[in-house]
């Protein structure tokens, strides 16, 4: 069993997992050590975090959330036109 099918089957007991990466390195294609699971329902990861460390091929493995990046540039590109919004009102004008 290659280490994304691992990965699935050892994560798949908190919910349905819609992806599985593995980095690798691009030039050994080796496993980098680290991956990227995907869950149908945001509730699942809560499920993981919540279990704690989490043991696999005999490895303790460290878990956090992930961060969606075209959600995290959609959100800072609407914050930063929230601040130039803003910044138009604090202009003051003599007349």
């Amino acid at each position: 069993m290659g280490r994304g099918e691992g990965l699935r089957e050892y994560f798949s007991r908190f919910g349905e997992v819609n992806e599985v990466m593995v980095m690798k390195d691009p030039t050994t294609r080796r496993s980098r050590g680290f991956g990227f699971v995907t869950y149908s329902d945001p509730a699942s990861v809560d499920k993981v975090l919540a279990d704690g460390t989490h043991e696999l091929d005999g490895k303790k493995s460290s878990v956090r959330p992930g961060i969606n990046k075209s959600a995290a540039a959609d959100a800072d590109a609407a914050a930063a036109a929230a601040a130039d919004d803003d910044d138009d009102d604090d202009d003051a004008s003599v007349s």
